[in-house]
């Protein structure tokens, strides 16, 4: 049996940081996925406060199924059923009932890693450093 660990291409390194922010998206319902954004998000919020009086692990559940819904559904659906609360639950019935196991599975993984992703580039903005000369700066007119 070949040990493929001895070849010299052979790289055991975790992919970098800007390798894994520029992967390919997964391939949902036939399209490739809408990227993660602060829309995205806003309406996550939006359900997840619809979605708030379920116990912890439904409420899990379905924000997966909502996270596949906005970034995979038709734009057009998604945009009209998400300002609906029982439009959005209804078409996202729909559109998750239209998914296999492993595309389920897929869009799973790729919320995880956005969303660490996400956590590993947040930057933190540092003031600069005065002068030191103790002016202060004029006024704007």
């Amino acid at each position: 049996m070949i040990d493929v660990t001895k070849d010299m291409l052979y790289n055991d390194e975790p992919a970098s940081l800007n390798e894994r922010l520029f992967q390919e998206e997964p391939i949902i319902a036939g399209r490739k996925v809408r990227p993660w954004n602060n829309a995205v998000k806003l309406k996550l919020a939006r359900i997840f406060s619809w979605i708030s009086d379920l116990d912890q692990s439904t409420q899990h559940e379905e924000l997966l199924y909502a996270f596949l819904y906005l970034v995979a559904a038709p734009i057009e659906r998604v945009a009209l059923n998400t300002l609906n609360k029982k439009a959005y639950f209804i078409d996202k019935d729909e559109f998750v009932g239209s998914l296999s196991e492993q595309e389920i599975a897929s869009g799973g993984k790729w919320f995880i890693t956005v969303t660490n992703l996400e956590k590993e580039t947040t930057v933190e903005v540092v003031a600069k450093p005065s002068s030191g000369t103790g002016e202060t700066p004029p006024p704007n007119l």
